[in-house]
């Protein structure tokens, strides 16, 4: 089955890119693999998937389940891998000599004792405040480094047990865990190491926090289980949000936690519910899911970032008798498109804007560097003046309190007065802008679209005056 869903709002226009309003959204198809066809790894007859993690992207990645069909608790942690898709697993799964809960791996390099380890993961045994730390380089065999504490989480809760990391991510070389107790909120900590010393220092969700949680909370109780990612060219980063009562999956976006920020500021950004906007555009409790519960429910999930083109999302499942009781599911999302404003400048230090089209040279558009954005990051050979390029040429300095010079040429030093931002500044064939019809008279604003090198879209929008239009 097929379920479109508003995620941001890009469209493309021939080879310029352009940011709509929010009122224009972009439908986003988001494929529901299951329950017609679940994965057959692990096989739905033998296992019984809770508690996924993994680590992997584009069609190459390693799923961690608990099996919860193998006897009674605790039980044994297996995974399987693939290197082409979802559809490309084995028959069977593999075992680890490990039988714990919230057993979280990631492919993070670690030296322990002088040893160097491919792998690193965290498990605990139900309701303990106790944690474990392993490491390992083949996946099978994993060895137990330490059991830990959290030394202060008893202060962020009364009476109740904290367990179990739900995800791990990396922050600019600082590690952030999520951890859930048994009332339903989540604790977040962080380590410097990544091992087995962290620290608690917030918490979300939960009985105390209805009814309005934030988008690092739950629209229901329950800890927000699912993965955080990188949305790719330092747009922020996402989170698929898994409801207390396994009904729907939910995607949350948070473009203010640039990767490129500094620690702080990014630490402060990505853990501030403000910040987070679900796919549909609201803010608070999301309206719509990208994948509902029909005929199955939901569990918890991890996604796989395939690209710009495509996510994939692998989740465990209830889904009856007819097909196998429970199974591991997957989904595809189309990744979403998303365009930072930038603010420009036709003819900088000039006002009005003025473009005479029947004259020779060059007309400026200057970038402006501000406490958001670095003009330095956009590449200038992606950028288009009203759909019209390639700039002829480009320098980086500082423009904003520049003179008015005769734009005819390109000034080969221009003077430095500006407010101490290298900004960029980018020359277009006045010329060329005529022939191409770029511009008519009457016009009063002039749009730049291009790329960052990073290759995320960018768009800006100035005033701009045309005194003569192109000879007819």
């Amino acid at each position: 089955m097929k379920r479109s869903v508003t995620i941001y709002t890009v469209a493309t226009f021939g080879l310029a890119v352009f940011c709509l309003p929010v009122a224009a959204q972009l439908d986003i198809t988001v494929t529901d693999m299951t329950p017609v066809a679940p994965l057959q790894t692990p096989i739905p007859s033998t296992y019984e998937p809770r508690y996924i993690s993994g680590f992997g992207s584009g069609d190459s990645f390693t799923v961690f389940f608990e099996d919860r069909s193998a006897g009674n608790f605790p039980f044994p942690i297996c995974f399987v891998s693939t290197t082409t898709g979802p559809t490309g697993f084995a028959e069977s799964a593999t075992s680890t000599n490990i039988a714990d809960t919230h057993f979280c791996v990631k492919d993070w390099p670690v030296t322990i004792n002088g040893l160097s380890y491919a792998y690193r993961a965290w498990g605990a045994l139900e309701n303990t405040p106790e944690h474990n730390f392993y490491v390992s380089n083949d996946l099978t065999n994993w060895t137990l480094v330490s059991t830990f504490t959290i030394p202060n989480y008893e202060g962020f809760h009364s009476g109740h047990v904290y367990y179990g990391f739900h995800d791990v991510i990396e922050l600019n070389g600082t590690y952030y865990a999520w951890g859930e107790c048994n009332i339903g909120y989540t604790l977040i900590c962080r380590s410097d190491s990544g091992d087995d010393d962290w620290e608690a220092f917030a918490r979300v969700g939960g009985l105390y926090n209805l009814p309005n949680p934030g988008p690092l909370q739950l629209p229901d109780v329950g800890t927000p289980t699912g993965s955080f990612f990188e949305l790719g060219g330092d747009r922020g980063y996402g989170k698929v949000v898994v409801p207390g009562n396994d009904s729907a999956f939910y995607l949350a976006i948070n473009t203010a936690a640039r990767p490129s920020l500094p620690d702080v500021d990014l630490e402060a950004a990505f853990i501030n519910p403000n910040n987070w906007t679900w796919h549909d555009g609201t803010i608070g409790l999301p309206a719509t899911a990208i994948l509902r519960e029909d005929g199955h429910d939901l569990r918890e999930c991890w996604l796989a970032p395939n690209g710009e083109a495509e996510w994939t999302i692998i989740y465990d499942a209830d889904y009856g008798s007819a097909y196998g009781d429970k199974a591991l599911g997957y989904a595809t999302l189309v990744a979403p498109l998303l365009c930072i404003e930038v603010e420009i400048d036709i003819k900088p230090g000039s006002f009005p804007s003025s473009i005479n089209l029947r004259k020779q040279g060059v007309t400026p558009v200057a970038i402006h560097t501000t406490d958001d954005f670095d003009a330095t990051s956009v590449n200038p050979l992606s950028v288009q003046l009203n759909g019209c390029w390639p700039a002829i040429d480009w320098q980086a300095y500082d423009c904003d309190e520049i003179p008015n010079p005769l734009y005819d040429i390109v000034p080969d030093e221009p003077e430095m007065m500006g407010d101490g931002d290298i900004d960029l500044v980018l020359y277009f064939d006045t010329p060329a802008l005529a022939e191409d019809e770029c511009f008519k008279v009457g016009d009063t604003e002039a749009v730049l679209a291009g790329e960052t090198f990073d290759g995320v879209s960018i768009e800006g929008t100035g005033d701009v005056r045309i005194v003569r239009g192109p000879k007819p």
